[in-house]
């Protein structure tokens, strides 16, 4: 019963993460996840108190297929020749998983909840609810988020430094040519279907040879 709840729940993070990748955290609505991941919507909030909680999940399970895709493109290899077979693997990333826009949508969502907090701040009745069971009236949770984020981004750049060995001019570059891509799919007109397969980054790692 436990191993078919932890299905169930990797399966909506997936969905998560493909849905959250295209509308964001205010902009998704929770009804669309779980029609994605094939559950009722008042069995996804068995799963998960909160479309908060939910964002947290994919965003971190995001981060964790990046790194999945990263170190196995490595493999073998080191220097340079480790850094271009990572970048090479950035196509997976951008493919119908929505990896790399769910990394996106989380810095936003920490870049938005910072500008609220500060226009908010000495307000009489305070932030509101932004909607959909994900109120960051508490200035703590949106904190709390942003730490996870931070966390997750210091863990992906340590996976690329250890596999790579490059200084940290080089990652620079890397990361910065990473999330350019990132922006240019956000901004490309078309609408590509993702395959459930592909949700959340369950056949990305294993698109990649060798």
């Amino acid at each position: 019963m436990r191993a078919r709840t932890q299905e169930r729940r990797d399966t909506v993070v997936r969905a998560a993460v493909a849905e959250f990748a295209k509308g964001g955290l205010h902009g998704t609505p929770t009804a669309a996840i779980a029609l994605r991941a094939g559950v009722s919507q008042p069995y996804l909030f068995r799963l998960f108190p909160g479309k908060r909680e939910l964002f947290t999940a994919a965003t971190v399970r995001a981060f964790e297929c990046s790194a999945e895709v990263y170190a196995r493109a490595a493999r073998g290899l080191s220097g340079t020749a480790a850094l271009e077979a990572m970048a090479l693997s950035r196509g997976v990333l951008l493919g119908g998983s929505g990896v790399l826009l769910m990394r996106l949508q989380a810095v936003m969502a920490v870049a938005i909840e910072g500008s609220e907090a500060v226009r908010t701040l000495g307000s009489v009745g305070g932030p509101g609810s932004l909607g959909d069971s994900a109120s960051s009236g508490d200035s703590g949770t949106g904190a709390a988020f942003a730490s996870v984020v931070r966390g997750c981004w210091a863990g992906l750049w340590d996976v690329v430094r250890d596999r790579s060995g490059a200084p940290p001019s080089a990652l620079d570059a890397f990361f910065a040519n990473e999330s350019l891509a990132a922006v240019r799919a956000s901004l490309e007109a078309r609408d590509h279907p993702v395959d459930h397969a592909q949700d959340g980054c369950r056949d990305p790692a294993t698109q990649l040879k060798g």
